[in-house]
């Protein structure tokens, strides 16, 4: 069985394990799984937290959630390979099947893959073109002593400079200079990014 199936959202063969994890959504009713997945897409798209939406999702449905991880880990899997694949509801739906989920909770599924649709073909182009490797970073903060602007005086910054990989042994210098309320968002994003690996490392 497993050796014969073909999937819309990746070229290799899954993982057996894959199969067993994303099967637990069969235990789903529709509106607890349409809740999930929900979270899931928001999390892909940047505009949720994984951390806290999963943590109150489980203690609002009485969930354990440390049980749930590997389902969540398996969806995301689908889904980011969906999302490079650039495939379509009926693609999601059709690669459920294929691992053995029940029709009802496969439609649920497509179904949100398809209202998530644009924004999630979005959110894909903007991390392409945002993401480089970043092979060196280094870092000063400095106060402005003297400017045209009186109200710029004492005021402190970052300046940031950071080597990027742009791939084919070619690598891109951007320099930057952040005030301290930019360098604190900045510093929030990274932790988000920190805390989406944490949770399944």
């Amino acid at each position: 069985f497993f050796c014969m199936a073909t999937f819309h959202f990746v070229s290799e063969q899954p993982d057996e394990q894959l199969y067993t994890d994303i099967q637990k959504i069969n235990a789903f009713n529709q509106e607890l799984l349409l809740e999930l997945v929900t979270i899931l897409l928001n999390v892909a798209q940047g505009t949720q937290d994984l951390a806290t939406g999963l943590g109150q999702f489980c203690s609002e449905n009485n969930i354990n959630e440390a049980r749930l991880r590997p389902t969540v880990k398996a969806l995301f899997y689908l889904f980011r390979g969906s999302m490079r694949n650039n495939a379509t509801p009926k693609h999601v739906g059709e690669d459920l099947l294929t691992f053995g989920v029940e029709k009802e909770q496969a439609i649920v599924v497509a179904q949100a893959w398809k209202n998530n649709f644009l924004d999630l073909s979005r959110s894909v182009i903007g991390q392409t073109l945002q993401v480089n490797e970043v092979l060196d970073i280094e870092w000063r903060f400095g106060v402005a002593a003297a400017t045209n602007e009186l109200r710029h005086c004492g005021t402190s910054h970052l300046q940031l400079r950071l080597v990027l990989d742009k791939g084919n042994n070619r690598t891109k210098t951007v320099v930057m200079e952040l005030s301290l309320p930019q360098f604190y968002e900045f510093l929030q994003e990274m932790e988000k990014a920190k805390a989406h690996l944490d949770y399944f490392g």
